[in-house]
């Protein structure tokens, strides 16, 4: 038993030794592929198109940001001054001429958020 054990561990490291072997074969010529590939324009240019659309992508985003930010300014300044001049108003209506009346009528509270 412990010869036919031997024999079949023999087997299979020649087995084993036999892929080592197939798989070092043309390893050099792989390598030298690999490496021409790398170095080569065809490489060189499918990493230029992808930088160059990142690049692309990227300058959008910031036109896109610029303009969003602008547009939010805008509106904050505009909010900014609903307040005072509804505070001119009523100080117009309290210290402006005598034809405007002291006391203005009752009104209905006005809710911005149903004006939307």
């Amino acid at each position: 038993m412990r010869a036919a054990a031997a024999g079949r561990e023999a087997e299979v490291t020649r087995q084993q030794r036999a892929l080592v072997e197939r798989g070092a074969e043309g390893r050099a010529e792989k390598m030298q592929m690999l490496y021409d590939y790398l170095t080569g324009p065809e490489f060189r240019n499918r990493v230029a198109g992808f930088v160059e659309a990142l690049a692309g992508m990227h300058g959008d985003f910031e036109r896109e940001k610029r303009a969003t930010m602008t547009m939010w300014k805008r509106r904050e300044k505009i909010l900014n001054r609903a307040p005072g001049n509804v505070t001119a108003v009523e100080r117009e209506r309290r210290d402006g001429p005598a034809v405007l009346p002291r006391r203005l009528p009752a009104r209905e509270k006005l809710d911005v958020s149903e004006a939307r």
